[in-house]
């Protein structure tokens, strides 16, 4: 048998989504399953589920989608290309999610996508710090965890070696980012590809960011207790800061949806 470069860790609830991610996985242009795994985890949490597919993982190259982010054609090439010409263990890639056609047309979504959803316009933009060995953009090593997203992104096996996700979490946010920054302080070096792309077929509503933020603050603070050198949540003047910029935004929201969006996000990620 062919031994296996690629090990794909999906962690599901059975959305319905996750059809369309394999379909997707195995339309991918170099695609072949004597070389490529694909590991669908069930019924648990998100970190017992991709902890399972580690301990069971063959490839010498781990990858973690979401049961709803579906690759692009060239995905695979992309991810596969990117570790052959980076063969060190540290280096790590880290892919865009962007929203399927359908949700890219819808304001609010546009909005999650840079704010609340993923913070990609906080990475450095692809004129600057450019890879070497085929393009691609180095992530500033002191902030890199911060992007750990377990949407789209692969390492090396043998630099996870016994590395594996918290339990302390429960429910969404930083069960990833903890691990990236466990990660980080081994050295990791990060890479983004703007073009190795999957699609995040996940509508969002007002009332599930409003509960992603609550349990993402509940993370945070088990994060901060993990690791008490960090500090994610907003405290003394920078929490003053933020309070003052809810109450006198109020008077916009009735004018920019964008606006009444922000409050209500940092109003639930203050408490």
């Amino acid at each position: 048998m062919a031994k296996v470069s690629l090990s794909i860790i999906i962690p599901t609830l059975n959305r319905p989504s996750l059809q369309n991610v394999l379909k997707g996985i195995k339309a991918c242009e170099g695609y072949d399953e004597k070389i490529i795994e694909i590991l669908v985890i069930e019924n648990l949490t998100t970190s017992q589920a991709r902890n399972k597919g580690l301990d069971q993982a063959q490839g010498e190259i781990i990858a973690f989608l979401g049961d709803d982010t579906i690759p692009d054609k060239n995905w695979l090439q992309k991810v596969l290309n990117f570790h052959k010409n980076h063969p060190e263990p540290k280096a790590a890639l880290l892919g865009k999610v962007s929203w399927t056609d359908a949700l890219a047309q819808d304001p609010f979504h546009q909005w999650l996508e840079c704010n609340a959803q993923f913070q990609w316009n906080a990475l450095p933009s692809p004129d600057k710090g450019r890879c070497p060995k085929g393009g691609g953009v180095l992530v500033n090593p002191a902030n890199a965890w911060k992007f750990f997203y377990t949407s789209n992104i692969s390492l090396k096996k043998s630099f996870l070696d016994t590395e594996r996700f918290s339990d302390a979490f429960e429910g969404w946010g930083f069960e990833d980012t903890e691990l990236g920054y466990r990660l980080s302080k081994k050295g990791m070096c990060l890479y983004f590809y703007e073009t190795c792309e999957v699609l995040h077929d996940h509508k969002m509503t007002l009332e599930g960011l409003i509960k992603n933020t609550q349990n993402a603050r509940t993370n945070a603070k088990i994060f901060e207790k993990l690791h008490p050198e960090v500090k994610i949540l907003p405290n003394d003047f920078k929490k003053i800061i933020l309070k003052l910029l809810i109450i006198f935004s109020w008077p916009l929201q009735t004018f920019s949806k964008k606006t009444y969006w922000w409050r209500i996000w940092k109003k639930n990620w203050l408490g």
